[in-house]
């Protein structure tokens, strides 16, 4: 009992707000560099989630109260809403204050740094895929397969990246909660804002609007031709005149490398191999099928998402080791260790 005693609290004092003060300091960074911006979107972002945080927390509360309280429901939903709901709202007030950071810092690359890594990132993709593997896609695979990513790649993928940071708000296991909060707070940092700033570019769908080159004419056309084909063409044109006018709006900014959308269903995917493996294989068909889509519709260069895997990969290592070294030797060999 004294030893678990003793790692119990040695996790307490693990406890410092680390994920607090970087998602702060993430924020104060991009509000200071670009204030016109970032108060806007931490607005906006507020705004929407106030109009969807009371329904996806009554959802939440109530799924898990189906599956985790089949014998006492009732009970069991009391004690998640007096004990959890609270670390709810506080995961969602980080959410809105980073992702509000990022959109400004994605908004401002060029402010920074011009455009300028997409033809490299193109020359490396045709050698590595032996020609443009958006037509090789586009070749093998039915226009109306189109139509399917285009869900998979928007509103599933969306559905996905909340879902899991309100089900990880909730999820007892303290260690790998931090594990997966801090990844992705890295993740954001490093990949979506200095990564992303470094290699500033713009990926197919755009390469024509920047570059003046129509390298990818085939592969938009083709696009268009599939059932997202119209919707495609709106979120570009939407996107372009957005950045024409310096007009920031939630969900807006040009980034091709590295990849968020790869580097979100990484983490998810990792994240579900510590919970179950099967359900492991089932996020791998879901990471493959996000692999696909950002280069079939024409959003990034398959290199994009490769970087993504593998950095995502290193820094869930990373941090799982620093995890199971400050929770100490007797919480090693649980859920939320390395």
């Amino acid at each position: 009992m004294t030893g678990v005693a003793e790692a119990r609290d040695r996790q307490r004092v693990f406890r410092v707000p680390v994920l607090p003060l970087l998602v702060v300091a993430y924020a104060g960074m991009a509000a200071l560099l670009r204030p016109d911006i970032y108060w806007r979107m931490a607005f906006s972002y507020t705004a929407q989630a106030m109009q969807l945080a009371p329904a996806l927390l009554i959802l939440g509360i109530g799924v898990a109260g189906a599956i985790g309280g089949r014998r006492a429901p009732l009970r069991y939903i009391a004690t998640l809403v007096t004990e959890r709901a609270p670390r709810l709202l506080v995961v969602i007030c980080l959410a809105v204050i980073g992702i509000a950071a990022f959109t400004t810092l994605k908004l401002s690359i060029t402010q920074f740094v011009p455009f300028w890594a997409d033809p490299p990132l193109k020359t490396l993709d045709t050698a590595l895929h032996f020609g443009d593997p958006g037509l090789a896609l586009h070749a093998v695979l039915p226009s109306w397969f189109g139509g399917v990513l285009g869900v998979v790649y928007g509103p599933v993928w969306f559905t996905c990246w909340f879902g899991f940071i309100g089900a990880m708000a909730m999820h007892p296991d303290a260690a790998l909660r931090q594990r997966y909060f801090l990844t992705m707070a890295l993740v954001f940092a490093l990949l979506g804002s200095l990564a992303a700033t470094l290699f500033a570019s713009v990926g197919p769908l755009f390469y024509e609007h920047f570059y003046g080159a129509t390298a990818y004419s085939t592969l938009v056309a083709h696009i268009a031709s599939t059932p997202v084909g119209n919707y495609m063409e709106q979120a570009r044109d939407l996107l372009i005149a957005n950045y024409d006018v310096d007009r920031p709006a939630m969900g807006t900014g040009i980034s091709a490398m590295p990849s968020m959308h790869l580097a979100v269903t990484t983490l998810n995917v990792l994240l579900l191999f510590r919970l179950n493996r099967i359900a492991g294989y089932v996020g791998c068909v879901f990471l493959l099928l996000i692999q696909i889509g950002s280069v079939y519709l024409g959003w990034h260069y398959a290199v994009d998402g490769y970087a993504s895997i593998l950095v995502v990969a290193g820094i869930w290592w990373l941090v799982g080791r620093l995890v199971t070294m400050r929770a100490g030797p007797g919480l090693r060999g649980g859920a939320g260790t390395a």
